[in-house]
């Protein structure tokens, strides 16, 4: 029951933690967007884009590590298409397929990091929707420019 917790307690750091870097992240890309204003659509629509998935890859990190440090704790691990001991590689593959919901399932926790999988799952699907919004609205920007010229 206390690896249970344990678990619960390492999804909800980690989860603030990637929460965090996203938000961190997006703000100082509006930063940053507000300081170049005078150059092109293009080179902001870039930079948001660069931005974004700097912080989608910084969070799959985040929750890689997250899930490869719990297994050393006992607290489950990884089967299916890995070695004989799953490595660092393997929960960096798994935490991309778990954080875009891809799910492909030839990988698959067991154990209490199962937990750990849809916590990332749930929240990365929520951090994929927020990068969403956060490009639209620069698009949108754009698109009434255009329309009001």
């Amino acid at each position: 029951m206390l690896s249970f917790f344990l678990i619960l307690a390492i999804s909800f750091v980690v989860s603030a933690i990637a929460c965090f870097i996203h938000y961190e992240i997006l703000h100082g890309l509006h930063k940053q967007l507000l300081k170049i204003s005078k150059r092109s659509h293009h080179y902001k629509l870039s930079t948001i884009l660069v931005g974004i998935s700097i912080a989608h890859l910084l969070e799959i990190i985040v929750y890689a590590i997250a899930l490869y440090g719990s297994s050393h704790f006992g607290l489950g691990g990884l089967e299916g298409a890995v070695g004989s001991i799953a490595n660092f590689e393997d929960y960096l593959y798994f935490s991309v397929v778990s954080y875009s919901t891809l799910g492909i399932g030839e990988i698959y926790p067991v154990g209490h990091l199962r937990l750990l999988t849809g916590v990332e799952a749930v929240v990365g699907l929520m951090l994929i929707a927020w990068s969403a919004t956060f490009f639209y609205a620069h698009m949108e920007k754009r698109w009434n420019g255009k329309q009001s010229s």
